[in-house]
C-alpha cells in the first residue's frame, strides 16, 4: 500500500512547518503479507501456523510549530504463531500458544523541512531492533460435576536493543561526521500462572472465581549519556535491577433470568506491570524515563446487563468503578520541553490513589434483513484523590458512536455504512490544558462483484473537520478512500 499524502481540513489554520492542503512529509509506503496453515488431525484437534510480514517506510509529519523533523526509513516487524487444541482424555482439553514477534525501525531526525542534513546536536539516526518470545499453555478440565476448571500459563521474553549510528560526513551536501554510539540493551522476563472455576449453581446462575501470580524480572536495562548518579558524560551505565509481583483475583456471578438475558457482577483486583516503555524509553526525547516507576493495581467492580428481544433488538448497560493505587501516569514537568521547543515534556510517574467511574450503554436494531442501526455512548470521570489538580490525559469523558446500515433491496451483499462518531474534549497535559471535542461522519459503500471480489468506495470525515488527538498534530480532513479486496 502507498500514500503518497495525507489531506488536512481546510478549516486548518497554517503554522510555522504547515501551511494547509496536502500535509507536509506524510507519504508512506507498506508492504504486508500473512499466512496461516492449518491442520485438523480429527473433530476435537486442531493446530495452526502464522506469518505476519510487515515491510515500511513512514515519513513522519512535523508539528505545526517546533523543530522535529523526522522520518522512518525502516519500519519493519515479523511475527510466527503457532496455536493448537488438544483433547488429552478425561474431558481435558489443552490450547497451546508459542509466538516470536520482531521488530525493526530507523528513525532519523534531520535539521530542518528539506530532510537532508543532520548536523544539530538533536540530530540521529536511531535504530530500534527488539523482539518478543514465548507463550501460554491452558488447561480446561470439565469432569468435576458444575465445575469447569481453567489452568494457565503464561511466559514472555523480552529484548530491546537500541543506539544512536554513526552518520557519515558527506562533502557534497555538507554533512559532519556524528559519532554512534554502543548498543544499549533492555531484557525483561514475565512468568503469570492462574486458575479459575465456573461453578453452575442451576441453569440461571454461575459463579466464577480466580487467582493469578504474577512475575517479572528485570534482567539488564543499559543507557548511554550523562550518568544519573555520577554526571559522567557519555558514558554506557545499568540501571539498577529489579523486579516485581503481584497476586490477582476476581469473583463473579452471572445471572440468566431468562433466555437472551444476562445480568453479571465481578469485582477483580488486577495489576499492570510498568513494561520497559513505561520505565527507561525516552520516546525520542519527549519522555524522562523513571526506571523506579513500580506497577499500578485496581480493585474493579463491574454491573453489567444485556438482553436481545425477538433478534431485533440487542441492548447492553454496564456501570463500573476502579479505585487504582500507585496509577502509571503521564505528566508533564513544569517549564520543560521538547527538542522543538514546543511540546510539554513529559515522564511517567506513579500518581498515588485515583480512581476510574462512569458507564456505558450500547443499542442495535434490526427491524429488517436490510436494515441495522445504533449506536453506544460512554461516560468516564478520572480523579487523583490525592491531588484533585492533577488531570488525566488523552481519553475525553463523553464518546458517543451512532450508526447505519442500509442494505440495496434485493441485494444484501451490497450496503451502505453510515457512522457517526463525537468526542468530547480531551487533556493533553496534566495541568489542564485540552484539546477540544470533535465529530466525524464517515460514509462507506461495500459490494461483493464476483466470486470472492469485492470493491469499496468511501468518505471519511465528511464534514471535513479540523481536529487534534495529539497537541499540534492535526489530523486528517475529508478523505476519499476505494478498495478492490479478493478473498480466496
Amino acid at each position: 500500500m502507498k500514500n503518497k499524502f495525507a489531506s488536512l481540513s481546510k478549516k486548518f489554520t497554517p503554522g510555522t512547518n504547515e501551511d494547509g492542503g496536502r500535509r507536509e512529509h506524510s507519504a508512506t509506503q507498506d508492504f504486508k503479507f500473512s499466512a496461516k496453515a492449518g491442520f485438523t488431525p480429527n473433530a476435537t484437534d486442531e493446530y495452526s501456523l502464522n506469518f505476519v510480514v510487515q515491510k515500511a517506510e513512514k515519513d513522519i509529519p512535523p508539528g505545526v510549530e517546533g523543530s522535529q523533523f523526522r522520518s522512518y526509513p525502516d519500519y519493519n516487524k515479523t511475527s510466527v504463531y503457532f496455536k493448537s487444541k488438544t483433547m488429552l482424555g478425561f474431558e481435558t482439553t489443552m490450547d497451546v500458544t508459542a509466538f516470536y514477534d520482531s521488530y525493526y525501525n530507523i528513525m532519523s531526525q534531520f535539521d530542518d523541512a528539506t530532510y537532508t542534513l543532520q548536523n544539530r546536536n538533536n540530530a540521529f539516526n536511531s535504530i530500534y531492533d527488539d523482539y518478543g518470545t514465548g507463550g501460554s499453555v491452558n488447561f480446561i478440565n470439565n469432569s468435576f460435576d458444575g465445575n469447569v476448571l481453567k489452568l494457565a500459563l503464561y511466559e514472555k521474553y523480552d529484548s530491546h536493543r537500541e543506539h544512536n549510528a554513526t552518520i557519515p560526513a558527506d562533502a557534497a551536501t555538507g554533512q559532519n561526521e556524528k559519532e554512534g554510539e554502543p548498543v544499549q540493551k533492555y531484557l525483561d522476563n514475565t512468568l503469570s500462572a492462574g486458575i479459575e472455576d465456573v461453578y453452575t449453581i442451576s441453569e440461571y446462575i454461575d459463579v466464577v472465581a480466580g487467582l493469578n501470580y504474577s512475575y517479572r524480572k528485570n534482567i539488564l536495562a543499559q543507557e548511554y549519556g550523562t550518568h544519573y548518579l555520577t554526571g559522567d558524560k557519555n558514558v554506557l551505565y545499568d540501571f539498577p535491577k529489579g523486579s516485581d509481583k503481584a497476586f490477582n483475583y476476581q469473583l463473579a456471578m452471572v445471572a440468566k433470568p431468562s433466555p437472551k438475558h444476562e445480568i453479571s457482577l465481578s469485582a477483580s483486583r488486577k495489576s499492570r506491570f510498568a513494561s520497559q516503555k513505561d520505565r527507561y524509553s525516552s520516546r525520542f526525547g519527549s519522555v524522562r524515563p523513571n526506571p523506579d516507576l513500580k506497577s499500578e493495581f485496581s480493585w474493579i467492580f463491574d454491573l453489567t446487563y444485556r438482553g436481545e428481544i425477538k433478534s431485533v433488538f440487542q441492548y447492553e448497560i454496564s456501570l463500573f468503578r476502579n479505585n487504582i493505587d500507585d496509577a502509571i501516569y503521564q505528566v508533564n514537568i513544569p517549564g520543560e520541553f521538547q527538542s522543538d521547543g514546543v511540546t510539554p515534556l513529559y515522564q511517567n510517574r506513579n500518581v498515588g490513589k485515583s480512581f476510574a467511574e462512569g458507564y456505558e450503554v450500547s443499542l442495535g436494531v434490526k427491524p429488517a434483513a436490510w436494515l441495522t442501526f445504533g449506536g453506544s455512548y460512554s461516560y468516564i470521570y478520572r480523579e487523583n484523590t490525592e491531588d484533585r489538580a492533577l488531570r488525566f490525559v488523552d481519553v475525553p469523558a463523553h464518546k458517543g458512536v451512532v450508526y447505519g446500515k442500509l442494505a440495496l433491496p434485493n441485494r444484501l451483499d451490497t450496503y451502505l455504512h453510515i457512522d457517526l462518531e463525537t468526542n468530547s474534549k480531551r487533556y493533553y497535559t496534566s495541568d489542564g490544558e485540552t484539546l477540544p471535542g470533535y465529530t466525524l461522519l464517515n460514509v462507506k459503500l461495500f459490494s461483493k462483484v464476483w466470486k470472492g471480489f469485492s470493491v469499496e468506495a468511501g468518505i471519511k470525515n465528511l464534514f471535513d473537520k479540523n481536529y487534534f488527538l495529539t497537541y499540534n498534530y492535526p489530523r486528517e480532513g475529508r478523505t476519499f478512500l476505494a478498495t478492490v479486496v479478493y478473498d480466496f
